[in-house]
């Protein structure tokens, strides 16, 4: 991600953020008033309610009052306490008349046994029981309202009830009286508030968006199940809420909509006044390399930019002034390292002659007969080595040769290099039939002359043997492995033996195993040395095969 884009992503979250939190506040407070608001018209209903059932209640007990005085001055209801069947008719036609007179919905009288002996809404409840009812309404003032229904001549009716009692001839006779309170009533008290209110009977239950707002007995009198109650309910229209959120929903993702494109606009151009400069720099900064340092970077800003733009122009100053001594210094360098190591291969070349030659002074002058057959026996190392040097003056001659890649022989050129170590210090292990490795003879030979050499050299004075040895292994690589048993490298040396220029002989140049580990990478190949102090140490050296 670039720069401009950092900043204006970073711009465009800062300026949403608090417009995003601002609109999550403003929805969730309209939400909760709203709910505040809902939550008021149910008490409305409910206060509107309850005045309402209270105003019945009263208009049925003074109603039942007027029924019982005027009851209790007739003597027909003595005789029917008596048992007088003739005055049974007589009450069955008064109560009628008299529950139209009063108003009320239903009117039953009832007998201390709990019979209706008299019924104006029903003349067949005559000898019904109405036990249940009684003690319900004898427990109401705890309960609030009871509500019951009653059969009528043409279906049921509902009604809020209440009773009155008068004593005749020793007995309690009562009255229950009521007016129609059915949901005709009821649902008018939602109508404008944007809630529908429902009368529940019995066990049916209210829907889950449904508040109770006043729960009383109910007795169904024709029923014989236990009194159940009856439930006012009102049901929130949650349409008005649902589009009044969606509403607000609607402005807030308009106004988060305006605000992010504002905002990434203008984060837009900001991130480009930033990153416009940078990028200038940036392009001047690109065209400075050690070749090339006349790139000028300073610039007329005053700014954290210009102090940038000028800190680098300095640098690139001072990068102009120490790159000619840096070049001079690589030169001199490089020389030096070439010159060492030309020293070294050189040496490693004249080793063989050097040995052969004091051979054949020491047969010179011990048995002087015999030195033409050791000189024809010796001819082919001294050949081989004049060879190894010719070639080696020709590649160091072409500086950056390019590597021959044609099938070399490591147990031939192990054996020549045996042949011409020091006698009886070098002995071989070499596997039959050794695939031959695709690598050029003279970097093969550097490779293991430079390996032999260092492994004698580890011997010293205290005599041992240097054991070279090939075989093949089975991902098709051929092993070559070089043992001698000298004194060993120490482990804190061991993990430095392939820098460049370290050594531990006083007259080393360090370049033996650096030129190995080079030389061996380049053909593909790979190096590890193991030694264990005081018994010698171990190089295993793979190559590729041809």
């Amino acid at each position: 991600m670039t720069f401009r884009s950092r900043v204006t992503v970073a711009l465009t979250a800062v300026a949403l953020l608090p417009l995003l939190g601002f609109g999550i506040a403003v929805r969730r407070e309209a939400k909760s008033r709203l709910a505040d608001q809902a939550a008021a018209r149910l008490e409305v209903v409910r206060a509107i309610l309850m005045s309402e059932v209270s105003r019945e209640q009263n208009t049925i007990r003074e109603r039942l009052a007027a029924v019982r005085a005027e009851l209790a001055g007739k003597n027909e209801l003595r005789r029917v306490v008596d048992g007088d069947q003739a005055a049974r008719g007589w009450l069955l036609d008064w109560a009628g008349s008299a529950m139209r007179a009063s108003g009320l919905g239903v009117l039953e009288v009832v007998d201390s046994a709990g019979r209706v002996i008299g019924s104006g809404h029903f003349r067949n409840d005559f000898g019904r029981s109405e036990r249940r009812l009684i003690e319900t309404l004898r427990l109401a003032p705890g309960q609030g309202f009871v509500m019951a229904r009653f059969p009528l001549p043409d279906g049921r009716a509902t009604a809020v009830v209440a009773a009155e009692s008068i004593f005749v001839n020793g007995q309690t006779i009562r009255m229950i009286g009521g007016r129609v309170f059915d949901s005709s009533r009821v649902e008018e008290l939602g109508r404008g508030r944007e809630m529908a209110v429902r009368l529940m009977y019995g066990t049916a239950k209210p829907a889950d968006s449904g508040r109770v707002l006043q729960e009383s007995p109910f007795i169904d009198v024709l029923s014989t199940d236990p009194a159940g109650s009856s439930r006012v309910v009102a049901i929130e229209d949650g349409s008005a809420l649902t589009r009044a959120i969606e509403s607000l929903d609607r402005w807030l993702a308009v106004a988060f909509a305006a605000g992010l494109g504002l905002a990434g606009l203008a984060a837009w151009w900001i991130g480009g006044a930033l990153a416009r400069p940078l990028d200038e720099l940036a392009a001047r900064t690109e065209r400075i390399d050690l070749e090339r340092l006349d790139a000028d970077l300073a610039v007329d800003r005053d700014d954290e930019i210009g102090v940038l733009a000028r800190g680098l122009d300095r640098l690139t100053r001072r990068l102009r002034s120490s790159a000619a001594k840096l070049r001079e210094t690589e030169r001199r360098a490089t020389i030096g390292d070439l010159a060492r190591q030309v020293n070294h291969d050189i040496k490693n070349g004249l080793a063989p002659i050097r040995h052969v030659l004091r051979h054949l002074n020491e047969v010179a002058e011990r048995e002087p007969a015999q030195l033409t057959a050791v000189y024809g026996e010796r001819r082919g190392t001294l050949d081989s080595s004049v060879e190894y040097l010719d070639r080696l003056a020709r590649t160091y001659a072409r500086l950056s040769p390019d590597l021959e890649s044609t099938p070399a022989d490591p147990n031939q050129v192990i054996a020549e290099l045996a042949r011409a170590a020091p006698g009886g210090l070098v002995a071989t292990d070499l596997g039959p039939r050794i695939t031959r490795v695709k690598a050029d003879p003279v970097v093969l030979r550097r490779i293991i002359e430079n390996l032999m050499t260092n492994g004698l050299e580890a011997l010293g004075d205290r005599g041992g043997r240097v054991t070279m040895s090939t075989k093949d292994t089975p991902d098709r690589r051929v092993r070559i492995v070089i043992a001698d048993t000298g004194g060993g490298i120490p482990k804190d040396q061991l993990d430095r033996v392939f820098d460049d220029f370290y050594t531990t002989k006083p007259d080393g140049t360090g370049l033996g195993l650096s030129v190995v580990r080079r030389l061996v990478a380049d053909l593909g190949g790979s190096l590890r040395i193991e030694s264990t102090p005081g018994t010698g140490t171990t190089v295993t050296v793979e190559l590729p095969s041809a």
